[in-house]
């Protein structure tokens, strides 16, 4: 799926709507457990969302979509793994660090 098109069903005026993000990425994650054939079912999805807003300089966005990822993970069997932009990350970036203080890890190649 197209993360900038995604985000276009989830952004008003710039700014991420917690109904319309929690509803679209609810549906999305029902239907990957549905079409999943495992006893454990767990859902991972790669978010590289974040970073576009992230490189726009939208760093409220992406801190909004990044907290509102975690809330996903507590209510659903999930793991996100958010993929940013490595030229955005040379030098140091303190908005870059706001953004790392939501991950509950971190990796870096």
């Amino acid at each position: 799926m197209d993360a900038a098109e995604k985000l276009s069903t989830v952004l008003v005026n710039r700014v991420p709507d917690r109904t319309l993000f929690l509803e679209g990425f609810c549906t999305l994650i029902e239907s990957a457990m549905k079409a999943a054939r495992s006893e454990y079912l767990r859902v991972a999805i790669f978010d590289d969302g974040c970073g576009l807003l992230y490189a726009e300089g939208n760093l409220d966005a992406a801190i909004s979509v990044e907290r509102m990822g975690n809330d996903l993970c507590k209510a659903h069997k999930l793991n996100i793994l958010c993929g940013y932009p490595l030229l955005q990350r040379q030098g140091y970036d303190p908005g870059f660090g706001n953004i790392c203080a939501e991950h509950s890890a971190l990796y870096s190649d």
